[in-house]
């Protein structure tokens, strides 16, 4: 572990994840994101910052695949280096300003008011999520009942875990997306409440202002790619399908990001991998109605997003994060 300073105060967003290269329908306009955010990029291995109109404003190399990523207050980028089991903060100059290395697989981080970072550790034997200190301290460790399984692609722990977020009762969300479950932890592991996809895998999931759960899914099992929105009491009240899009969105394999809009439209990340012949739209805003907003469309491969101007909404519902103005 190695800590190059401590981070400043984290307050401002998520990232996320995503590929693309397909044509969009001629009612949506292409590469009009409508809305700022960061991606990531899988080749190029760099996060983007985009603007609104879809133009590159600032790009990040990060030297590996980057799987979870955060803009912060001070415009510094939590995010999650993949290939070095590493959770980073790089400056606005490109420098790494803090950096802590695990010995397994991390997926997952996310900024806490008080500095702290808490991240979701893929392991065999122990798998846990960590809240470290601004100092790279470990300050607390969370078990999770996660025991690996060999029935899916590539290492033993991989996909073990994916998206972690702390809400603000102070409880953990965790997609285990081997296990097919989203489950509710609270600091001492207990189990709160989950979830069981009876086909599928859950890779994202945020808890949103009315209580219900907004999980995206994976491509493992049997059923397609879909997005769900459940209650407390477990059942489904809400469900996007590919059925519900235009045939070229084509959510073929992975939902990596959502979020949900205070407007009540819901912004979905799908990752398309283009360059072994899928083809979809990396990410687009829908309405309770599935109704698409707009569509964006990368030239490159993408593994993740997240919108920058609905900070507020999505940090008081979800993250249990402050709100912008405090």
């Amino acid at each position: 572990m190695s800590v190059v300073r401590p981070v400043g105060k984290m307050i401002l967003l998520v990232m996320c994840c995503c590929l693309a290269k397909t044509a969009i329908a001629q009612d949506v306009r292409k590469g009009n994101l409508q809305r700022p955010m960061l991606l990531t990029l899988w080749d190029k291995q760099t996060i983007q910052a985009i603007d609104r109109d879809g133009k590159m404003e600032e790009e990040y190399p990060v030297g590996s695949r980057c799987t979870d990523a955060w803009k912060l207050k001070d415009g510094n980028i939590l995010y999650v280096d993949f290939g070095n089991r590493a959770v980073k903060v790089m400056s606005e100059e490109n420098e790494t300003v803090f950096q802590y290395k695990f010995e397994t697989e991390i997926d997952t981080c996310q900024p806490l008011p008080d500095g702290s970072i808490v991240v979701g550790v893929c392991d065999e034997h122990k798998p846990r999520i960590v809240e470290l200190s601004r100092d790279g301290q470990i300050r607390k460790e969370v078990p999770l009942q996660a025991p690996v399984t060999s029935d899916h692609p590539g290492p033993l722990v991989h996909h073990q875990i994916q998206k972690v977020r702390k809400l603000q009762n102070g409880n953990y969300l965790v997609c285990q997306t081997q296990m097919s479950l989203v489950r509710e932890y609270d600091e001492t592991g207990r189990i709160v409440w989950e979830f069981e996809l009876k086909d599928n895998n859950p890779w994202c999931a945020v808890r949103l202002k009315n209580g219900n759960t907004l999980i995206g899914t994976g491509y493992y099992r049997k059923k397609p790619t879909e997005v769900i929105e459940v209650s407390p009491e477990n059942k489904i009240v809400w469900t996007l399908e590919n059925s519900d899009l235009p045939k070229h969105f084509g959510m073929t394999r992975t939902i990596y990001d959502i979020q949900r809009l205070s407007s009540g439209n819901t912004v979905v990340f799908s990752f398309v991998w283009s360059t072994r012949g899928e083809k979809g739209v990396d990410v687009f805003e829908i309405t309770p109605r599935k109704e698409v907003v707009w569509a964006y469309d990368h030239p490159e491969l993408l593994l993740g997003m997240f919108i920058t101007d609905e900070i507020e909404q999505y940090a008081e519902f979800n993250l249990g994060l402050p709100k912008s103005n405090q």
